[in-house]
């Protein structure tokens, strides 16, 4: 009789534990899901945003063409606007912005073209309005047009244009700044002035600018 009672409370107490265990289990269990629910909302969350993240931010394209030579002789003109043109068309969104566009075109200069066209970057800088192809337009005057250049026949001299832009600023409303130097240079040595002149319309002429 006693073995009996033994054996059922024996058989009470493992019916209990494995009653408890299956809870705990089942616990651990649903548990264990909502854990790996949340993990996979994270990672979702996650993706969808770094998807995001990487759409929203431009991308840069590599240049595909070679920038081309800077131009120092009209001669190469025609061949040198051909290869600006193309790399615009080609390359003109890995170059950046219109502003972008219209610096790189002023950098395919050599440094004394650059001075030609001083007033256009002054001019868009007032305007805030860059447009490339009036560099362009304005060498490809030049290139065809050799009296523009200092020192050529007719050509302005150095103080007739500055006073023709000192009349513009004023045309313009702009203040117009008092420059001692300038009254120096106007009473300077003039034969030195229309040497270097001339040597500088021998050297566009010949095709070199150094």
């Amino acid at each position: 009789m006693a073995n009996i009672v033994a054996q059922q409370i024996h058989t009470a107490i493992q019916a209990a534990i494995q009653i408890a265990v299956d809870k705990q289990t089942e616990a651990f269990t649903a548990e264990t899901s909502q854990l790996r629910a949340e993990q996979n909302r994270i990672r979702s969350e996650y993706t969808t945003a770094l998807a995001a993240l990487a759409a929203s931010i431009p991308r840069q394209r590599c240049p595909v063409l070679p920038d081309p030579a800077l131009l120092s002789k009209p001669a190469d003109f025609d061949t040198w606007v051909l290869a600006v043109e193309g790399k615009l068309r080609v390359d003109g969104e890995a170059i950046g912005s219109a502003e972008a566009q219209f610096y790189y075109v002023y950098f395919r200069l050599e440094p004394k073209l650059q001075k030609l066209v001083i007033p256009l970057v002054a001019q868009a800088k007032a305007t805030q309005t860059w447009d490339p192809q009036a560099i362009l337009d304005a060498i490809r005057g030049i290139c065809k047009d050799p009296s523009a250049l200092p020192g050529t026949p007719g050509a302005p001299t150095e103080t007739q244009e500055e006073d023709r832009q000192q009349a513009d600023r004023s045309a313009r409303g702009e203040d117009v700044p008092v420059d001692p130097r300038a009254s120096r240079r106007r009473i300077g040595n003039t034969k030195e002035r229309r040497a270097g002149r001339s040597r500088f319309a021998w050297g566009w002429s010949k095709g070199k600018l150094s």
